[in-house]
């Protein structure tokens, strides 16, 4: 779960590095970060991100995903909070799953 969410950490500060420092950018453009990472995330993260990224839509425009205690950090960082359960975007993790009986004992 923590490393889904660095991921999507990642994701939103990556990009960013290679821009020009704004002090603002479009509210609709975090929502959709926020949706991203929410697809990458545990049920309950992708709760909390996507709440987050309706909450964002509210607004005209936000801090840049990558600023320190910006909207989308708070977000990131509530979501992190969540406990861990299904991490995988699409169904049960799969090293859970019960081996099989070795060759022999069938």
């Amino acid at each position: 779960m923590r490393k889904a969410v660095l991921v999507a950490v990642l994701a939103f500060v990556l990009p960013a590095c290679s821009e020009e420092k704004q002090e603002s950018v479009p509210a609709e453009d975090i929502a959709e970060q926020l949706e991203g990472a929410a697809a990458q995330s545990s049920p309950a993260a992708r709760e909390v991100l996507e709440d987050a990224a309706t909450e964002a839509r509210q607004h005209e425009r936000l801090p840049p995903a990558d600023e320190a205690g910006g909207f989308a950090q708070e977000a990131l960082q509530e979501a992190a909070k969540t406990p861990a359960g299904d991490a995988s975007p699409t169904g049960p993790d799969v090293t859970q799953r019960q081996s099989p009986a070795p060759v022999g004992q069938r």
